[in-house]
């Protein structure tokens, strides 16, 4: 495109507009492109002609232009002409420039060769200084050495500083001192005395360990550290340790020198002496065992008790240099070669010890050393009972006494770490094997022999006791359960195999005691014994109270099997006293009373019963232990008795006030009958009961309108034995409960106990009074007995206290 300063020209529209010239002012214009549309169009010789026509055009318009602007041109011309001079002489002043800059970059070459020529032979210069003074330095050093070592009595730490300070100086002049050949001499004198002081400073570390004196132990730290081998020397002073007593393990439980008698142990012959023979499990040879494993644990207390005075003087004792505590320098090179595998001692990083949190007093040598200890003592103690079954018998049956020596000798260290869990397990097993043992022999015997039961006990206190004394408070609650399944094998054992609850004569009231309730007693009275002397037992301890809690409850079970076996007895005895007091119904209470002034009898069913009470109490409950147990069960009689009176008494009828008295009575009587059992000894049912019964005797005499306004009614006599009683003052077509649902008293009985709600059996007397309704209305009847509304209205407030 042609392009136009002042805009574009007329000419240049007339090609734009033209559809074959506008191909000729596109950027990307191509000849052959045009040629080859002109050859398709077969119009070659027009547009050869028009393109002549504006080829003209264009002729005369660039002419015109140029005329036009000739002064314009003219000056830019001469402009042109004025910069090729302009750049003609800037060339040849940059040539000159050139030539100069030449002989200025010759001339600094010169200088800087001869400058660093003088550089170099100075730096030289610098360095044979330098390795004069050094060579000046070892050479004092080393005479300062020699005169240490001379001294009678040598300053290790000295000698450590100047041993640090000759590496130093070799570790900055470079390897070029070693080919000097005066300073070789003084590099064997410093490397020997070096090894020489190294091996003194040990001696006096060993030392001072076996004697505890800390100055020797700050003396001997001082030096390592002075030289460098701090860490070293603590890790190869506990790699010794350790296996001295590995080797001190492994000689301590050699089996063949554990059974060598004394002469052979003197005379140190591997053999056998002539008509001796080996010692092998016997007593000889656990003798000679614990006396061997004692020796070996007072050593590895020794050892310990070393460490941590050896720790203590780490944790206070500081560098005399860096300031810090030996055991923060040891923590933070072990921090160091950890991190960056370089274990190398930097005594001028003080800031790195004081800002690092990390650091603390201590560095932990203890902790460590008896872990590694706990699991080669575990290894070789599991391996030497593999290896002999004298010593697993021995380790297996006393593993307590295995467990007091390391809580004897090694007291303080954490015995948690050791794993023998397969001879505490053996030991465990064992110790119950033992118990049950002891147990199932007591019961051979029908009943049971008293030594037998205090045999049982005996070994439990011996177990118990052998474990307490160990200290091992997991040991301790293992065998606290092993006594707890004793206990409850033999509660089980004695239900099963002695008690015979199902044989007739076992539960039999009628008459006498016979012999299998004798020996039944005999047998629950050895059990209480036995619960008896382990509860003393449990109480005299004073060990870990979650063992004593296991141990303790397991004791129910004898409570719960001595219920269990007096529990069909006792049934006999209440089905017997029901029966007793059924009969009531067989006398006549509406008898007019006597007035000869002579005290009112109690009925004759209360004569038996009381009779019957008083064999209870003297030829049954004597048999048994006087125990909680028994005494609960005993009450739960005295409750039930006084039950079924109030449930039998008040559906007596007719009564008339003659038989008033006698069921006044007959409270007098029931209530002298229980007193030997002694409701008021704690508030249970037995003793809300037996308050109830004295309220009820003083109702008896009085009008139905005064019972129903008593205080006693409801809070201590339930409104349902009052309403029931009611029932006897009414006429005969206002039936009883039970009569009113054509039920039998001992069915009515069963449905009460079925039903102890006092709810329910509200509803049911609304039951019976509402047939009694039914039957009014059906028989025209036009007034209620006074009774009637007495009934109805305690039964409405009954109704509402007991919502």
């Amino acid at each position: 495109m042609l392009p136009d300063v002042y805009g574009e020209s007329v000419v240049i529209e007339q090609l734009r507009s033209d559809t074959l010239y506008r191909h000729f002012l596109d950027d990307d214009f191509d000849a052959k492109s045009v040629a080859a549309k002109a050859v398709e169009n077969l119009a070659i010789t027009d547009h050869l002609a028009k393109i002549s026509a504006g080829i003209s055009l264009v002729e005369r318009e660039i002419r015109h232009e140029v005329g036009d602007k000739y002064d314009e041109l003219l000056s830019h011309a001469t402009d042109i002409e004025g910069l090729e001079k302009s750049l003609q002489d800037t060339f040849s002043s940059v040539k000159a420039l050139k030539v100069v800059g030449d002989r200025v970059q010759s001339r600094m070459s010169e200088c800087y060769e001869k400058v660093e020529q003088h550089t170099l032979m100075l730096a030289r210069l610098h360095d044979t200084c330098e390795l004069a003074r050094s060579v000046a330095r070892l050479a004092g050093v080393c005479r300062q050495l020699r005169q240490n070592n001379s001294k009678q009595t040598k300053d290790m730490m000295k000698s450590s500083q100047l041993i640090s300070e000759v590496y130093y100086l070799l570790a900055n002049v470079g390897e070029g001192i070693h080919s000097i050949n005066a300073v070789r001499p003084h590099l064997t004198f410093v490397s020997e005395f070096r090894v020489d002081l190294v091996r003194q400073c040990q001696a006096l570390l060993e030392t001072s360990l076996e004697s505890q004196n800390f100055a020797q132990m700050t003396i001997a730290l001082q030096s390592f550290h002075n030289m460098g081998i701090l860490l070293q020397q603590l890790d190869a002073l506990l790699t010794a340790c350790k296996e001295r007593l590995t080797k001190a393990t492994k000689e301590a439980l050699d089996v063949h020198r554990l059974s060598q008698s004394p002469e052979q142990a003197t005379s140190g012959g591997n053999r056998s002496l002539p008509g001796r023979a080996s010692l092998g499990g016997g007593a000889a040879f656990r003798g000679n065992l614990w006396a061997s494993i004692e020796s070996l644990l007072g050593s590895v207390g020794t050892q310990l008790t070393q460490v941590v005075g050896f720790e203590a003087v780490m944790a206070k004792r500081k560098d005399t240099n860096s300031h810090n505590t030996f055991a923060q320098i040891i923590q933070q090179q072990r921090k160091r070669k950890s991190v960056n595998g370089d274990a190398s001692d930097n005594n001028d990083d003080a800031d790195v010890f004081n800002n690092d949190d990390s650091v603390k007093s201590g560095c932990g040598l203890v902790e460590s050393l008896w872990l590694e200890l706990a699991l080669m003592l575990s290894r070789e103690l599991i391996a030497a009972s593999a290896q002999s079954t004298f010593v697993r018998q021995a380790f297996e049956g006393e593993y307590p006494k295995l467990i007091k020596m390391f809580t004897t000798k090694l007291e303080g260290v954490d015995l948690t770490k050791l794993n023998l869990e397969s001879l505490e397990t053996a030991y465990v097993s064992r110790s119950l094997s033992r118990l049950l043992d002891c147990a199932n022999l007591c019961l051979t015997n029908t009943p049971p022999l008293q030594d037998d039961v205090v045999a049982v006990v005996n070994v439990i206190m011996s177990e118990i006791r052998v474990t307490e004394s160990v200290g091992d408070v997991q040991l301790l609650r293992k065998v606290s359960r092993n006594v707890a399944q004793t206990v409850v094998q033999l509660a089980s054992r004695s239900e099963q195999t002695v008690i015979s609850a199902e044989v007739p004569e076992a539960i039999q009231v009628i008459g006498p005691a016979n012999l299998t309730q004798k020996n039944n007693g005999m047998a629950l009275q050895l059990l209480h014994i036995f619960s008896v002397q382990v509860s003393s037992f449990l109480a005299s301890l004073n060990c870990d109270a979650t063992a004593v809690s296991v141990m303790a409850s397991s004791l129910k079970q004898i409570d719960a099997t001595i219920s269990s076996c007096l529990s069909p007895l006792f049934g006999a005895v209440g089905g017997a006293i029901e029966a007793i007091l059924l009969t009531m119904h067989e006398e006549k209470y509406d008898q007019p009373a006597t007035s000869s002034g002579k005290e009112v009898q109690c009925s004759l069913y209360m004569r038996e019963l009381n009779g019957f009470l008083q064999r209870v109490l003297t030829e049954y409950l004597t048999l048994f232990p006087p125990n909680a147990t028994v005494q609960g069960i005993v009450r739960e009689m005295g409750s039930r008795t006084i039950e079924l009176f109030f449930r039998f008494v008040s559906l007596v009828r007719p009564v008339n006030d003659g038989g008033c008295l006698r069921l006044a009575a007959d409270c007098t009587q029931l209530e002298a009958s229980l007193t030997p059992l002694k409701p008021e000894a704690r508030e249970d049912a037995f003793a809300r009961r037996s308050r109830a019964l004295r309220a009820f005797r003083p109702l008896l005499l009085l009008p139905a309108e005064q019972i129903a306004q008593a205080h006693a009614v409801g809070p201590v006599i339930p409104y349902s034995t009052i309403l029931q009683f009611f029932f006897s003052r009414a006429p005969s077509e206002m039936k009883s409960p039970h009569d009113a649902a054509s039920w039998s008293l001992q069915r009515y009985s069963q449905w009460l106990d079925q039903h102890p709600s006092e709810k329910d059996r509200l509803v049911l007397i609304r039951g019976t009074l509402d047939s009694y309704l039914r039957w009014v209305r059906h028989n025209g009847v036009k007034e209620f007995p006074a009774i009637y509304i007495v009934i109805n209205d305690l039964l409405c407030k009954a109704v509402v206290n007991c919502v």
